[in-house]
C-alpha cells in the first residue's frame, strides 16, 4: 500500500482549489497532513478532490455533511472537525479523519436514519480502509 509523504500531501493540498488548510492553525494543519500520510494514496486523492475539511467549535469529534452542487472545488462533501479533536493523541486524530473520509466515500449523509441503519453504517465505516 503506497502512501504520500507529508511534503507530497502538502503540495497536493496547496494545488487544490480552496485548500482545506487555509482556516486551520499551523498545528491543526500539520496534524491533518500527518493523518493523510497514513492513508493510501487513492484515499488521499479522493479526499482532496471531493471533501472540504473545516474545523469549528461546539460539535463532536467529527461530522460528515453532504453538500451537493458546491461550486468551490466542485466538492461533494464537508467534514467538520471539532476544535477538541486537535488536542487528542495523533492516533485518535488519524482515526477520526479516516472515519469521516470513509463516511464521505460511502456517501453517507446527515439525514435521519433508524438506529439499526446507523449501527450498520458505523460497522461498514469502521472496516472500509
Amino acid at each position: 500500500m503506497k502512501h504520500y509523504t507529508i511534503e507530497e500531501v502538502y503540495n497536493k493540498e496547496l494545488r487544490a482549489k480552496g485548500t482545506n488548510i487555509d482556516d486551520f492553525t499551523k498545528t491543526q494543519a500539520i496534524l491533518y497532513l500527518i493523518a493523510l500520510t497514513k492513508l493510501p494514496k487513492n484515499v488521499v486523492d479522493y479526499a482532496l478532490k471531493n471533501i472540504m475539511f473545516m474545523t469549528t467549535n461546539n460539535i463532536f469529534w467529527g461530522i460528515n455533511i453532504s453538500a451537493f452542487g458546491m461550486k468551490q472545488r466542485r466538492l461533494k462533501q464537508f467534514v467538520i472537525l471539532s476544535h477538541n479533536l486537535w488536542i487528542q493523541k495523533q492516533q485518535f486524530i488519524d482515526h477520526t479523519i479516516a472515519h469521516e473520509i470513509a463516511h464521505a466515500y460511502l456517501k453517507h449523509d446527515d439525514e435521519i436514519r433508524s438506529t439499526e441503519d446507523i449501527k450498520k453504517s458505523k460497522r461498514k465505516t469502521q472496516t472500509i480502509w
